[in-house]
């Protein structure tokens, strides 16, 4: 039985901007309204960045993962940087 190769910085921007989703609605949850003004904009923003800079690496490259199941190349990179 051959063990499944996990290579998580393919689909290290996805996790990035999931995480920054949740860290944005507990932000969003628990801190009163006045303070979270101006702290959730800065976040998303940063998240953005973030995925955006992991996917860098990864543009004009054709790799794939979790057997086949994930392939990262020039389409999804075009669509993972809006920029």
């Amino acid at each position: 039985m051959k063990i499944p190769e996990i290579d998580l910085y393919l689909i290290a921007p996805e996790i990035i901007i999931t995480v920054f989703g949740f860290l944005v609605l507990l932000v969003d949850v628990f801190l009163p309204k006045e303070e979270r003004k101006g702290y959730l904009g800065i976040i998303s923003l940063i998240g953005i960045v973030v995925a955006f800079l992991f996917t860098l690496p990864q543009m004009g490259s054709v790799k794939s993962g979790f057997e086949g199941m994930f392939i990262s190349d020039g389409l999804l990179s075009s669509s993972r940087s809006p920029f």
